[in-house]
This record gives C-alpha cells, structure tokens and sequence, in this order.
C-alpha cells in the first residue's frame, strides 16, 4: 500500500479542477492582495486519524471548493456545480492509490457557493520507523531433529 500525503491530496484536486475549469483561476491558498475571478480556492483540513492495527492508520479530510463567480449569477453556480459533481463523480486517484469521494454538500458561505465533501482512506506505518523496529541478521541454517 502506497502511503498517500495530505499534500498531495490536495495537489491532485488542484490539478483536477485546473483541467476541468480551463478559463478558472484556482487557487490553493487565499492571496491577501484577492484574485482574479471566476476562481475556486481549495482547502485540504485533517479531520481525523485512528490507528488500525499495528500496521494501518485511518485517516479523514475534509475538502473545501469555494467558487467566485465572475458576475454572481445563479446560471453561473449551476454550471460550475455540474463541473464539480462530474469531476468528483466518486473515486479519486492520488499516488497509484484510489480514493473514495463522499457525499460533495453545497452551501452558501458568506455569499461564496462552496463545495464541501470527506475523503477516507487507510494508510500504512512504515514498520522500520515504528516500533522500536531493528534490523536482525537473517538465520542462514536451520537444524531441526524430528522425533516420532
């Protein structure tokens, strides 16, 4: 199992809307100085990890997707809800790893139509860096006695 970085969750959503949304500005990170509309702004937050067994750990994220609509009509909001839903139809690939797409929730957020769905997944534990984890020598002969 491939270990999968928040980062790179995050880049690949970016990537995604920058081929699906080609006369959009996206965005990662909120500039001060604003931008330039139409624009989406992604944000990736941590919502939770758990640890499976020994060797898995269960992680959530949230995604945000807030739209800026160039002249703030509704034909706008709906034309960029279809290309949200028809980008994030269910599964995302990230790494070689196949990640499932929740339930995408639309709401108004300070008169910014904003996409927001969960991302679950399990990744590994690199044992060599958990566990107090040594490098043994490996046994080269075994003798065994067998008694009937």
């Amino acid at each position: 199992m491939v270990k999968v970085k928040l980062v790179e969750i995050k880049d690949t959503i970016i990537q995604k809307l920058t081929n699906g949304f080609l006369s959009y500005n996206i965005y990662g990170e909120k500039d001060e100085s604003g931008f330039s509309k139409p624009a989406l702004l992604v944000k990736v937050y941590p919502t939770s990890m758990s640890m499976e067994n020994k060797y898995h750990r269960r992680k959530s994220i949230n995604v945000e997707i807030s739209f800026y609509s160039l002249k703030g009509t509704n034909q706008e909001e709906l034309e960029c809800a279809d290309k949200i839903y028809e980008i994030f139809d269910s599964v995302m690939i990230v790494n070689n790893r196949k990640l499932t797409v929740g339930i995408i929730q639309t709401m108004i957020i300070d008169g910014i139509l904003t996409f927001c769905f969960n991302i679950d997944f399990t990744d590994s534990i690199d044992e060599t860096e958990a566990y107090d984890y040594e490098d043994y020598q490996l046994m080269e002969e075994l003798q065994m006695k067998e008694e009937f």
